[in-house]
Parts: structure tokens; C-alpha cells; sequence
């Protein structure tokens, strides 16, 4: 997923956020940078898909160095 710049706080209410931002993407035969405004409504995750997830970053996360290693 590509990054959020100049993110702006729009609406917290509650569990439920608005932000705002650009996407910066690159396009075309000049490979010519755009900027597309986004809008995101966001919720928190359920505690549990968040340690399910920090648990395979982790492992993905090994995973890369150890071949890092290897390679050198």
C-alpha cells in the first residue's frame, strides 16, 4: 500500500476517523509523478488481528534477514 502525504485529522468521532492526504503515483512513458487526494475512514482492529499480524511481520520480518544473511 502505498503512503499517505500531508495527512490531515478531518473527523474523529468516536472509534470512526475521517483523514485526508496525496497519494504520490508515477505513470506514464515519462514516468511523470501525479498526486491523487485521498479520503479514508478508519476503525481500529480488533486487538487480536493486530497481534496476528504483528506476529507474521515478525516472522516475514526474520525471514528476509536471515536471507540477507546468507546472501553476503
Amino acid at each position: 500500500m502505498p503512503p499517505l502525504y500531508d495527512v490531515v485529522l478531518i473527523a474523529p468521532t468516536g472509534e470512526v476517523w475521517t483523514l485526508a492526504g496525496y497519494e504520490r503515483v508515477t505513470s506514464g512513458a515519462l514516468q511523470q509523478e501525479y498526486f491523487l487526494g485521498q479520503s479514508w475512514v478508519v476503525t481500529p482492529a480488533p486487538l487480536e488481528n493486530l497481534r496476528k499480524a504483528e506476529a507474521e511481520w515478525a516472522k516475514l520480518a526474520a525471514l528476509l534477514s536471515a536471507k540477507g544473511e546468507a546472501a553476503e
